[in-house]
Order: structure tokens, then C-alpha cells, then sequence
């Protein structure tokens, strides 16, 4: 089971340890993976390049339900997508 922290999108990816290629989730389902900008770190909606928050904005705003999906979490969506 994931771990859901409050806070801002950086005060997440801090508090989680993340580093480019971590794959996070928020309450509206969206799957974001985290890039390593040349500033910092941002986050970049799963296979959409054109949809992504810059580390300026990570700062400041909140995702809600924003946390780290972790293999445990994607077990079930695989198993229902092989039947």
C-alpha cells in the first residue's frame, strides 16, 4: 500500500525520496513520472509530454492524494489486463 503525505508537490517528492522515472499518482487518476529538470525535479503526466508542472510551480501548488506508486499498487491493474 502506498504511503499519502500532505503537502505541496515538491514537499512530497522530498518527503518521498524521489528521483527521475518515479511513478506517482494523484486522486484525479492522472499517473505522473517524475523528470529531472536542469532546476530541479517535475513532474510530467504519463505518456503525455505536452502535460506537465515545472519545479517553479511543484513549489507552490498541491495535487490531491498525490503519492508514489509502487509495484504493489500496479499488481491488480496487470492481472486484469491479461484476462
Amino acid at each position: 500500500m502506498s504511503q499519502r503525505i500532505d503537502g505541496c508537490v515538491e514537499d512530497i517528492l522530498l518527503q518521498q525520496g524521489a528521483i527521475a522515472g518515479d511513478v506517482f499518482a494523484d486522486d484525479f487518476g492522472n499517473e505522473w513520472v517524475v523528470q529531472d529538470d536542469r532546476n530541479g525535479l517535475r513532474l510530467q503526466i504519463k505518456d503525455k509530454p505536452d502535460a506537465w508542472l515545472p519545479f517553479w510551480t511543484a513549489m507552490t501548488i498541491k495535487l490531491p492524494g498525490l503519492h508514489r506508486v509502487i509495484e504493489e499498487d500496479l499488481e491488480p491493474q496487470k492481472s486484469a489486463t491479461l484476462q
